[in-house]
């Protein structure tokens, strides 16, 4: 039986955290969660990977500060922002100043499902979160200086952004798109980006059962083998 919404987020766990988020900061969310997890076996397994994701999370933003790695944030897929927070609370505790955060998101959920992106029961708006709660995620943490770019990749991602905000190098990128379209058209983006000591981590890279053929896997292989041809 399909879920009551489009983005799949069903449950009564899922329900009221998605309200909770618009009200409350997610650092005390957080530390609700936690006692949560001593009742309910869902809230324990997202509760463990968050706490992964701190963990590594923390380790990318101290190598990027120890090594003075200059460059933006760019996170292509921020949802409700999420990572986004781990994130912008890890870089101002490590004062990195010069480093500005970019959120790249539809907020109307996946485009049009084709080809080797079709899976289970993907489809179009699917995932999606909506630009105006967004917007309130981002004030009640505090984080009035992310720059939110809205639209589809394909619609927004031009040569036009990067000469409007003056984007030079890349620091840390983050890519939590799932598609093949789309991450094909995000690495297109950032390629003149990339310096030496960029991180681009992908977040749902074993998607698809873990097909090299299909989604991030695929648009990351064909990348690679394109920007080879410039290899010296």
């Amino acid at each position: 039986m399909e879920k009551p919404d489009s983005t799949l987020r069903g449950s009564i766990i899922e329900r009221l955290f998605y309200k909770s988020i618009k009200l409350f900061p997610y650092f005390l969310i957080s530390k609700i969660g936690f006692f949560g997890t001593f009742f309910n076996p869902d809230l324990k397994h997202y509760y463990s990977i968050n706490k992964r994701r701190e963990t590594v999370f923390s380790d990318i933003v101290q190598y990027i500060s120890y090594n003075r790695i200059e460059g933006d944030y760019l996170e292509f897929g921020c949802h409700s922002g999420w990572g986004l927070y781990i994130f912008h609370k890890l870089i101002k505790f490590r004062k990195l100043e010069q480093m500005r955060l970019f959120a790249f998101d539809s907020f109307e959920g996946f485009p049009e499902i084709t080809g080797t992106d079709s899976y289970l029961n993907y489809k179009k708006g699917m995932l999606a979160y909506s630009y105006k709660d967004f917007q309130i995620v981002q004030k009640v943490n505090r984080m009035n200086d992310v720059i939110p770019i809205k639209g589809f990749f394909e619609s927004v991602l031009t040569d036009e952004l990067i000469n409007q905000h003056e984007m030079k190098y890349a620091a840390i990128v983050f890519i939590d798109c799932d598609l093949y379209s789309s991450t094909k058209t995000v690495l297109e983006f950032i390629k003149n980006m990339l310096q030496t000591g960029t991180i681009v981590i992908f977040d749902d890279y074993w998607l698809f059962r873990g097909d090299k053929n299909r989604g991030e896997q695929k648009a990351l292989l064909e990348f690679q083998k394109k920007m080879a041809k410039y290899a010296i």
